[in-house]
């Protein structure tokens, strides 16, 4: 046998066979049958369809312009002419157009007035079709259904006008549907072929079989295409059967019925493409034959070809193993000779290449354990970011809470007052009056400690050196602690200094060194650091609601108990503790958490179970030499009494009716208003010199008093007011046109609110 080279080879073997030039003439030939027969189908399906549309259209058209022609006949629109010669012109309407069922005649108000059959039950004037037409418009109906007798019809209705071209009633006729069904049923198609109609809801409304009528056709699918496209051929399967549908929309009538109907024609596929199949089949036979040959001459061929191919196969195998020192030993000089030469380069050029990416594996680990460590860092901030929201949210409720509880213990603390002054000494009700009055402080500490964790608290901040602080408290802490436990100091010289009100530092060092003594029920070491430090970037980013620059670190240290992980997160908030009940409120580390938050600080928990627990609290510091040691506020209250007049607003009734009592006692002239709204509006009303003061509270809806005084300000600049509330932060201590000194927090003593309320009345006289 002569050696040929492998493209001789292949070139030699496909011109024998002729398998691409029998192929691509088998698939032209059959693509040009397929696409012959079925343009001759589709024309012949679209010539029967259009024939039936134009006759169903003709039909509603002619039936349309017949009931406008009725409309104006003056006999039914003249308020004159008697009943029976408008049935009369409608039954001559009726035997002259045979395709109305009926005809009737009815009011504006839809009742009827003549008609051919009177087949009307009522409700006619909920139709859309009488709507439509008392609106001045020609309309028809969509097809219904009438029982009785039974029978599906159609109907078009019209406006009937006077001569002033007024509305006076409308006049309506029902179209049989066997009219349409006539157009329909002329079409004659093979036996499994049928027309049919449906309007454009898809319900069928015309069928050779009746029964079929008002359903729906076809699958889901099948309805989907039928009913989004304006028309063309659907392939589709009926029960296991392929059947074809050609269907269109009747669109000549739209402007007069408002809707689209679809006619559809549907015959099973193997009757409309028979000669397709036969010459599908015919191909096949020839395709067999051609097919048996090739094998056979391919197999001819393959014993010149597969031995130096399986020489390959074998070597690309070690290859798969790893073996890259494969070799293949191919001595033709033909193409498979050139393969066999390409593969040796390949293992030469992979074994190279393995090292490669093993050294780019190794970067890729690393750069994955990377960005593992990132996701993890993510993962913490959110952790973060969802705990301040929580905290956020319950310090709200809490100042919320803390709020309303002030005003209640104003009233409680008020009469007690009251009490206390109309009680002599020697009468045994004072005993329980003072025991109702230290209940009542102990309340208002308590709501104290909400408001600093909810920062809404007064406070007012100094200048203050932390170290000097910490060493003054250092006899009261350790008395406090106890001595079974060791106090210690490592204090840094030359802090800088932190701006906080001194005696919210004092209970923040109290609250922690009491809980670091609960820690410790068997003695132990507390630790206070302080020192100079700078939160990075890199800090704040790890930390939410942290800020870069400088701050003064104060680290409470414990060898206590420590705090277990899962109730971590969970210390900061109101009302949690894990000591037995009655052994604490749980707002230690809840206000000591709200103080730091209020003076722009952040606080850093770390812990271990069974070897304590570090407290870092981080304040900004202001770098000046000035050092402010923190000093006593002392209040003077003055009690006196006057005879100027008072307008009080206040909106808590119970707050209202106590604070006046409080007034008249001090022999003040009382107004009250309940709301901001409703102050504003009398001191309007009112000469300007009858007010010596406004007193009134700051939260209180539709007008608050903050709005009221910079209102009352406009044309009253000189008169005094004092504010009065539960909370004050948002309301008062930032806002510079409302001074601390003018304000008094609830609940407060008579002797305060009649020293107040002198002093401001004294001043500005």
């Amino acid at each position: 046998m002569f050696q040929l080279k492998l493209g001789k080879k292949i070139l030699f073997s496909f011109l024998l066979i002729a398998l691409l030039p029998f192929t691509l003439l088998s698939f032209l030939f059959y693509s040009q049958a397929k696409e012959s027969t079925s343009n001759l189908i589709e024309e012949n399906l679209s010539n029967l369809t259009n024939e039936a549309g134009i006759e169903i259209e003709k039909t509603i058209y002619t039936a349309y312009q017949n009931i406008i022609a009725l409309a104006k006949n003056p006999v039914l629109s003249s308020n004159q002419s008697p009943t029976e010669a408008k049935l009369n012109e409608m039954k001559l309407t009726q035997e002259i157009y045979h395709m109305f069922e009926e005809i009737t005649l009815l009011n504006s108000s839809g009742v009827v007035i003549a008609s051919t059959t009177y087949s009307y039950r009522g409700g006619i004037k909920y139709k859309d079709w009488f709507k439509q037409a008392k609106s001045g418009k020609v309309s028809v109906s969509p097809v219904i259904a009438v029982l009785e007798p039974f029978r599906v019809v159609l109907v078009t209705a019209a406006p009937v006008l006077n001569h002033e071209g007024n509305i006076t009633g409308v006049i309506a006729g029902q179209i049989n549907m066997q009219r349409i069904w006539e157009g329909t049923d002329r079409i004659k198609l093979s036996n499994t072929g049928f027309v049919f109609l449906t309007d454009e809801r898809g319900n069928i409304i015309a069928h050779p079989n009746k029964e079929k009528l008002f359903e729906k056709y076809g699958s889901q699918d099948f309805r989907k295409e039928f009913l989004s496209t304006a028309g063309g051929t659907i392939n589709f399967s009926d029960n296991g059967v392929k059947k074809l549908c050609y269907f269109k929309i009747l669109s000549g009538h739209k402007q007069y019925p408002g809707q689209d109907w679809r006619l559809g024609i549907v015959q099973e596929s193997q009757d409309a493409f028979g000669i397709i199949n036969q010459i599908k089949l015919q191909i096949l036979f020839v395709g067999v034959g051609g097919f048996l040959f090739i094998i056979l001459f391919s197999s001819f061929l393959s014993s010149h070809i597969v031995k130096p191919i399986k020489s390959l196969v074998r070597e690309t195998e070690k290859v798969i193993k790893g073996d890259l020192d494969a070799h293949a030993s191919v001595n033709s000089k033909d193409e498979i000779g050139g393969l066999g030469e390409a593969f040796n380069r390949m293992t030469h050029n992979l074994k190279t290449s393995k090292d490669e990416i093993e050294r780019r594996t190794t970067e890729l680990y690393q750069s994955n354990k990377d960005l593992q460590k990132e996701v993890k860092e993510r993962k913490e901030l959110e952790a973060q970011l969802l705990q301040s929201q929580k905290m956020e949210a319950i310090g709200r409720l809490a100042g919320g809470i803390a709020h309303d509880f002030n005003n209640n213990l104003t009233v409680i603390l008020g009469y007690c007052d009251l009490l206390s002054q109309n009680t002599s000494p020697e009468n045994p009700m004072n005993k329980e009056i003072k025991e109702i009055e230290k209940a009542g402080k102990r309340s208002a500490d308590l709501t104290q400690q909400l408001l600093a964790f909810s920062r809404h608290q007064i406070i007012l901040p100094q200048l203050l050196n932390v170290n000097n602080l910490i060493l003054s408290m250092e006899k009261m802490l350790s008395r406090l602690i106890g001595e079974h436990i060791e106090l210690v100091t490592h204090i840094e010289e030359k802090t800088d200094q932190v701006k906080i009100d001194p005696a919210q530092f004092e209970h923040i060092l109290v609250n922690l060194a009491i809980n670091a003594r609960d820690a410790m029920p068997s003695g132990g070491k507390l630790i206070i650091k302080t020192k100079n430090i700078f939160l990075d970037k890199e800090y704040t980013k790890r930390h939410m609601g942290t800020t870069q620059g400088h701050y003064v670190m104060i680290s409470i240290q414990d060898t206590g108990i420590g705090i277990e992980k899962n109730i971590l997160s969970n210390i900061f908030e109101p009302f949690f503790t894990t000591k037995e009940i009655g052994s604490g409120t749980g707002l230690g580390l809840a206000t000591v958490y709200g103080v730091i938050k209020q003076n722009q600080g952040h606080i850093d928990v770390y812990s271990e179970v069974g070897h304590g627990s570090v407290f870092n609290i981080y304040l900004p510091s202001i770098q000046t030499t000035t050092a402010a040691l923190p000093k006593s506020v002392k209040k003077e209250i003055v009690a006196s009494s006057g005879k100027e007049t008072i307008l009080f607003v206040e909106d808590d009734p119970s707050v209202r009716y106590l604070v006046v009592s409080q007034l008249k006692r001090l022999e003040y002239h009382v107004l009250v208003a309940n709301n901001g709204v409703e102050a504003l509006k009398r001191l309007k009303e009112e000469p300007s010199d009858k007010f010596d003061l406004l007193l009134t509270d700051i939260i209180m809806p539709e007008m608050g008093g903050k709005e009221l005084a910079q209102k009352t300000r406009s044309f009253l600049p000189k008169i005094p007011i004092l504010f009065i509330s539960g909370y004050t932060e948002e309301a008062i201590s930032k806002d510079p046109d409302f001074p601390l000194q003018d304000f008094l927090q609830k609940p407060f003593p008579l002797e305060l609110l009649a020293s107040k309320l002198r002093n401001l009345l004294d001043k500005t006289s």
